[in-house]
């Protein structure tokens, strides 16, 4: 894709001279920027072109990229680069661990974590380094992740687009703190130390790229941190979901919910708060999802066809708001059959 294409103009960078390649690896940078990327060379190479088109100086940030395993493998010319620029290659073992193993070579105070599908705006770096010197102490500043607009092209990414069906943006408030719920690593800066503090990602618990950021913020939040959002730190991204990677990744979110309930003794997440309808919805996990299945896979074929039908043609409101509740619905069934396949280790969906 066209880095253009997103709409944001980006100013041409010289050739770096001698002289700006020794600047770069001799200054610590004041901000690490820190990209897991696993299979998606197009979206990275994106990415990083964004990246040399930032208003902020080279030689103050540095990109520090993990290839978690990816096919092909990731190929950036690191030299040829304005700023400093390091790839890690590494076998496959989930954004969390890709993350722990760029942290270790971070440099500077602090650690911008982007998606490698993010497609920064041309200020992003030096807007979360002004929103740090002006938000205090023990806080991680996220700024925006909406789609971009060949990703809005598809009628179900605009369905999920401001609404609280994949990140709940219309809950966030500029410039004011929220809790762990809204840890996103997707467009999200705090101090190094403060990862370090806490022993970085959980990597033994969390190998699939869901939930993994939100038990790290329960653990931040616990030593006094917590989130500003800043809607002028603007990223977008560059994702086309199907309605079927969402429906698999609503089973992957219940069974990390499970685990970070387990690890943390947070009642309500997974199951209910009150204990006695806690035991009767485990008791009734397949008969619910015996009832309810057909349905969830009748909407997804009906999203599906969606899909395909509305391309590149507006969307009548009020279908939006039916297919919206009928996805929130969906996902909730879906999301049952991940919180049964945390348990037993089976998916009774496919059992079924």
């Amino acid at each position: 894709m066209d880095p253009s294409a997103s709409g944001l103009d980006r100013p041409a960078r010289p050739v770096p001279t001698m002289n700006d390649i020794a600047s770069k690896n001799a200054a610590r940078p004041e901000i690490s920027l820190l990209v897991p990327s696993h299979g998606r060379p197009e979206d990275l190479a994106n990415l990083v072109s964004a990246l040399e088109g930032q208003t902020l100086e080279p030689h103050r940030f540095e990109l520090i990229v993990v290839d978690d395993g990816g096919d092909p493998p990731v190929s950036i010319d690191e030299g040829a680069l304005p700023f400093r620029t390091i790839v890690l290659r590494q076998p496959n073992g989930g954004p969390a661990a890709a993350r722990n193993a760029g942290l270790a070579l971070c440099r500077a105070e602090l650690v911008l974590i982007l998606n490698d599908d993010a497609i920064p705006a041309p200020d992003l770096v030096e807007s979360h380094l002004r929103a740090h010197a002006e938000v205090g102490d023990r806080t991680a500043v996220m700024g925006t992740f909406h789609f971009d607009e060949a990703s809005l092209e598809s009628p179900f990414v605009r369905l999920l687009e401001n609404s609280p069906l994949l990140f709940n943006f219309p809950a966030l408030r500029h410039g004011e703190r929220h809790d762990w719920t809204f840890f996103w690593t997707c467009n999200i800066s705090l101090p190094t130390a403060a990862l370090l503090e806490v022993g970085g990602f959980d990597e033994e618990n969390f190998h699939k790229a869901i939930g993994e950021d939100v038990e790290l913020g329960i653990r931040l939040q616990k030593r006094g941190y917590g989130v500003v959002y800043r809607e002028d730190c603007v990223a977008h991204h560059h994702h086309e979901l199907t309605p079927a990677s969402y429906m698999r990744r609503a089973v992957d979110l219940g069974v990390h919910q499970l685990k970070i309930e387990g690890i943390h003794g947070i009642q309500g997440l997974a199951w209910s708060q009150d204990p006695a309808k806690r035991a009767r919805e485990k008791e009734t996990l397949v008969g619910t999802l015996e009832t309810e299945r057909e349905w969830a896979e009748n909407v997804l074929a009906e999203l599906e066809a969606f899909d395909t039908e509305y391309r590149g043609r507006p969307v009548p409101g009020e279908l939006l708001e039916k297919l919206r509740a009928d996805t929130q619905r969906a996902m909730c069934i879906f999301r049952l059959a991940g919180l049964h396949l945390g348990e037993h280790g089976v998916n009774p969906i496919e059992l079924l």
